[in-house]
């Protein structure tokens, strides 16, 4: 799962869920973007489990594109207007159930197309 200011929580289509393993980890990381302000903030988290035994039809993944995938790709000199660019294939059918574009307050545009 991703989070930042001002997301509220992701709410999954019924019969769906995430898997976590046995001995999986969950890292929390949070970050602000304050522009001359006091950011002051509340972060809780919750996670609910389906009972024994009930696994659930879909399972949802985060798909990072991009940025995520190679940091160092993402380099916006100052006074420039930079483009990126990235691309996934999916492997099969899928649902996207949300898009957040992730770019504080420098980024002027987003887009997602599906082909």
């Amino acid at each position: 799962m991703e989070w930042a200011m001002g997301k509220n929580f992701d709410i999954y289509r019924p019969n769906a869920g995430k898997l976590l393993l046995p001995g999986a980890r969950i890292r929390w990381e949070i970050h602000y973007h304050a522009i001359g302000e006091e950011v002051q903030d509340h972060v809780e988290l919750a996670v609910y489990l389906y009972p024994k035994g009930v696994t659930p039809k879909y399972r949802t993944r985060l798909m990072a594109l991009f940025a995520m995938q190679n940091p160092q790709t993402l380099d916006i000199p100052p006074n420039t207007i930079t483009e990126s660019q990235g691309f996934h294939v999916l492997q099969e059918p899928a649902r996207i159930e949300n898009f957040q574009p992730h770019m504080h307050l420098r980024g002027k545009a987003m887009a997602m197309e599906a082909i």
